[in-house]
């Protein structure tokens, strides 16, 4: 696949649309090349990911339409931040997320990066648009994008919107996109017309959004970084709507 020539799994098949349902054990969806689309399909975990990205560099993958039925114990989709790997140009847009428990970071979607021996890891121009996050349960947050302080110095986060979603019945914060404590490192941001209704604690973790560690964007055309027009509607947890 190329940027002008993409590969594309659909699960739209009118008269038969495509679903995987993964039993317990080792089974997930790889994704390890560049320039791939997932549309239409629905996945159900089972003791993992329905999807794991996981290349030296991944770029260019959209993730659209689906439907992502969480299991017990991890992300329905995941990215590793502990191996060198770094992820560009990645839509995450007009997909349900239904259900899954257990997952120690997100229990939608998780990057984090939390080893000072790793080798550096990045997120950039990330988008996770227009989504539906129902039921979702984790003991961090529902979107997990998180650097530790003791990660790699040159591992950050750049330009990364998250616009459009909704939330309701999750558990822990709806969104954690933060670190680490040193400003600056991240670049880039914008939290844009989220809903979040009924998020519920888990232990001392819930609210909202923990959002922080970013100075403005390096990309002109990005902008100011702007959280604005999110709206929180029974939110149980010390993070209340927003913690900056």
């Amino acid at each position: 696949a190329t940027v002008n020539s993409r590969v594309t799994i659909r699960g739209d098949y009118k008269t038969d649309p495509g679903s995987i349902v993964f039993a317990a054990g080792s089974a997930f969806l790889l994704l390890n090349r560049n320039y791939m689309s997932i549309k239409n399909l629905s996945l159900s975990a089972g003791t993992l990911f329905c999807l794991y990205l996981y290349g030296a560099v991944v770029t260019g993958v959209t993730i659209q339409g689906c439907t992502l039925k969480g299991g017990v114990g991890q992300s329905m989709i995941s990215m590793s931040g502990g191996n060198g790997l770094s992820y560009v140009d990645l839509t995450i847009d007009d997909n349900d997320f239904i259900g899954g428990s257990g997952s120690p970071m997100g229990s939608a979607i998780t990057w984090f990066a939390g080893s000072s021996g790793s080798p550096v890891t990045n997120l950039t121009r990330i988008n996770v648009t227009n989504n539906r996050f129902t039921g979702c349960s984790s003991t961090r947050a529902v979107i997990e994008f998180w650097i530790q302080d003791v990660a790699n110095a040159a591992t950050n986060m750049a330009d990364i919107i998250v616009s459009g979603n909704t939330f309701t019945d999750c558990h822990a914060v709806a969104m954690e996109i933060y670190g680490p404590t040193i400003y600056g490192r991240n670049t880039g941001i914008r939290v844009l017309d989220n809903i979040i209704r009924n998020q519920q604690p888990v232990g001392t973790i819930g609210g909202g959004m923990s959002i922080g560690g970013f100075r403005p964007s390096l990309t002109e055309s990005f902008g100011p970084n702007i959280i604005a027009r999110n709206e929180g509607y029974v939110l149980r947890g010390p993070t209340g709507l927003i913690n900056l």
